[in-house]
């Protein structure tokens, strides 16, 4: 058992196959930083590129 996001490049390969689908778990990623920090715009930029990141593709 594993999530979509750990085994995308196998799937997409053919490596790997998920026979029954994917079934939503509850989990969830989570960026957390000082407040301080949040708000400079490296941090900012970072974010944005993470949550790109993180999409589904």
């Amino acid at each position: 058992m594993a999530s979509r996001l750990m085994v995308g490049d196998e799937l997409a390969s053919g490596q790997l196959v998920a026979p029954y689908g994917f079934v939503p778990d509850g989990s969830a990623y989570v960026l957390l930083c000082p407040q301080v920090l949040a708000e400079t715009e490296k941090v900012q930029r970072f974010i944005e590129w993470v949550t790109e990141q993180a999409k589904p593709r």
